[in-house]
């Protein structure tokens, strides 16, 4: 099965996805992913066709000046999502083929980019505002107002809840998250989705 893990900045989806690499489960962290096929000279050609000022005196692709432009620009992103995506779940269906058994995806952006459709189960892992503000205004040095900017930005926490198959609450320590992951996944080893 592939398994989706997401959720917001601060909801501990990355200490999940830790703790269930470090029981044996292989784990396919989408953002390195991403990073890595930013190496892709196919990757790069496609991202250059679509966004020509992006692409630098070296033929590779100014990420910052993307940004910039995807992020103003519904419009823009969608083409950009229509260009990467496709790509993106090749190589995804490429590494789980290899792995081969249940493979987690740590995917932050699992709904935005349409992932969620090859996953055979979606975990949600879900905090309350005020404990995703501390960690992250912790977690990155920023500021509770830059903090706040970026959780107004996400998914909220109702979405989670009402589009993923198993919904993980986080509001306590790291342990008692790890402790229910293990829980989560032998329910869906024993092919319930919990």
């Amino acid at each position: 099965m592939l398994i989706g893990i997401t959720g917001g900045s601060g909801s501990g989806k990355s200490v999940a996805c830790a703790a269930l690499a470090r029981a044996g489960y292989p784990v396919i962290d989408c953002d390195a992913l991403v990073h890595e096929l930013y190496d892709d000279p196919d990757f790069v050609g496609a991202v250059g066709a679509a966004f020509p000022e992006t692409v630098t005196g070296d033929g590779r692709i100014d990420r910052k000046i993307l940004a910039g432009i995807v992020f103003s620009d519904r419009s823009a992103l969608a083409r950009l999502n229509d260009t990467v995506f496709p790509r993106i779940l090749r190589e995804i269906q490429n590494r789980a083929a290899a792995f081969g058994g249940d493979v987690i995806l740590d995917a932050p952006t699992l709904f935005e980019s349409g992932l969620d459709a090859a996953c055979d189960v979606i975990i949600g892992i879900v905090a309350d505002e005020k404990t995703r503000l501390s960690r992250i205004c912790q977690r990155d040095g920023i500021s509770e107002e830059a903090g706040r900017a970026r959780l107004a930005s996400q998914k909220s926490e109702d979405f989670f809840r009402l589009h993923c198959h198993v919904i993980v609450e986080n509001n306590g320590n790291p342990e008692k998250l790890v402790s229910e992951m293990k829980n989560v996944m032998s329910r869906i080893g024993n092919g319930r989705k919990a």
